[in-house]
């Protein structure tokens, strides 16, 4: 029978800390650059420019029907091809 045990942790807890502020650090990067393309794709929507409505839409549109694993492994393996 399996017995739990957690001293295969103990060599982990020490970069824990640091470990956790770049967990943090990521996500907040990632947040705030969202919200920035967020806030271009809405301005972009609502511009008078039909350049810019059509791009907004089609940046829109083709994100929202490609599923998000295909999403995820694009930039997986597009950002190690650089």
């Amino acid at each position: 029978m399996y017995e739990f045990d957690l001293a295969g942790l103990l060599p982990y807890i020490g970069p824990l800390p640091k470990a956790m502020a770049l967990t943090l650090w990521l996500s907040l990067l990632a947040i705030f650059i969202a919200i920035g393309i967020g806030i271009v794709g809405a301005l972009c929507r609502t511009s008078r420019s039909i350049i810019l409505r059509f791009a907004g839409a089609a940046y829109v549109e083709v994100l929202r029907n490609i599923p998000l694993l295909v999403v995820i492994y694009l930039i997986y393996f597009g950002l190690a091809a650089f």
